[in-house]
């Protein structure tokens, strides 16, 4: 497994460091901050500087890609499993697929504190796995 970690917040940051203690064979290597989309666009006239800025806030990155025998898994890191995180690791997934189109399964999963209960059925429903590590 690769002992690097991704650049994430703070809080997040405890969530992975917790996942990797819970379940260190999970995954047999990750690659993290992964570009996915394409961003937004700026006006032609918006200087070199304007556009780095631009790219680093509309770009997507996947916090965390787990890869092992039985394929690939975008992951999504946040304290509170809710909407939004659900929301991400859908659109990432996809994208991931879009860009890269691997020859192999592409599963989602939220690695999160706890999960919020309004959105399990909805994740269940759009196959994508909420693992809750715990406060």
């Amino acid at each position: 497994m690769v002992l690097s970690e991704p650049s994430l917040t703070p809080l997040d940051l405890e969530v992975w460091r917790r996942f990797l203690v819970l379940r260190p064979s999970m995954f047999a290597s990750f690659a993290f901050q992964v570009e996915v989309g394409s961003g937004q666009p700026l006006p032609a006239a918006a200087s070199d500087s304007d556009r780095k800025v631009w790219d680093k806030l509309t770009s997507k990155r996947i916090d965390a890609v787990g890869i092992n025998k039985d394929g690939i898994t975008v992951i999504e890191v946040k304290p509170r499993g809710g909407a939004s995180a659900l929301g991400q690791a859908l659109v990432y997934r996809d994208l991931y697929i879009q860009k890269r189109k691997p020859a192999q399964p592409v599963a989602a999963l939220v690695v999160c504190n706890y999960i919020d209960e309004d959105v399990r059925l909805t994740a269940l429903r759009y196959n994508v796995s909420f693992l809750a590590v715990g406060l």
